[in-house]
């Protein structure tokens, strides 16, 4: 961030304030620096994707200093990590193909706990003045051999034990990491996390109309990390060692 800074402030206070849209420009840049610079001859399919994590000096934030008007945005957010799951597998594109007429459907799944609704009816197009084939209710399969996945992994943090006031109980929120960010940090870790405030889906149900009215506005709140640095706990004086992503030579 410091040196995004230097470079072009708009862009910084864009990143800081709508990450979620700005990081997969990132991404993309890097993919046409990697493409114009790295691999002359490479052809576009097989050029990589990247993964852009960030780092920032921002004032840490606590975590129950997180309130409604941060939604969105970048936080710096210290803490140990409690629990931490075992890697899963996430759909960040999913192709779907009607068993009926044979059309496909390609939809972008965003990254966290994002997911995706199927559509219901057949949306294959038809030459006009010819009839719609008549395709049945719920007809999308997903095709998995052409679908793009990513490695996630949930993580819980809590407030370190110094930073809680006299008397109050120490407050947790839950983390989901991705990509090369997966898998860097067990039970027990000190880190410094920098993410994107963001809220979970509505899944919960019940049987009054009355409480699903009530879930569907009111959602506990998750951070969808892009920063990542531990805390050495064995090293006296304090510092930092940060997970940082293999470089191009």
């Amino acid at each position: 961030m410091k040196d995004l800074l230097n470079f072009d402030e708009p862009l910084a206070e864009a990143l800081k304030h709508t990450p979620a849209q700005i990081l997969p420009v990132f991404e993309s840049a890097t993919r046409a620096v990697y493409r114009n610079h790295y691999a002359l001859e490479m052809p576009d399919s097989e050029v990589p994707s990247f993964q852009v994590t960030v780092s920032s000096g921002e004032h840490e934030r606590m975590l129950r200093d997180l309130q409604s008007n941060l939604m969105g945005q970048l936080v710096v957010i210290p803490g140990i990590v409690t629990a931490a799951s075992k890697s899963a597998i996430k759909a960040t594109k999913e192709v779907l193909k009607c068993q009926n007429c044979g059309h496909e459907k390609h939809i972008k799944i965003k990254l966290g706990y994002g997911g995706a609704r199927h559509p219901q009816i057949c949306e294959g197009p038809h030459e006009p003045g010819q009839e719609r084939p008549k395709c049945p209710m719920n007809p999308y399969r997903v095709v998995t051999e052409k679908c793009t996945f990513v490695d996630q992994q949930t993580l819980k943090l809590q407030e370190a034990p110094e930073l809680i006031p006299t008397g109050e109980m120490p407050r947790t929120i839950q983390l989901t990491v991705d990509r090369e960010l997966t898998d860097k940090v067990t039970p027990g870790n000190r880190v410094r996390v920098v993410g994107i405030l963001s809220l979970l889906d509505s899944a919960g149900q019940s049987d009054t109309s009355a409480s699903k009215q009530v879930k569907s506005t009111v959602r506990p709140a998750y951070i969808r990390v892009v920063g990542l640095t531990s805390h050495d706990n064995k090293n006296n004086s304090g510092s930092v060692s940060s997970f940082a992503m293999p470089s191009i030579t």
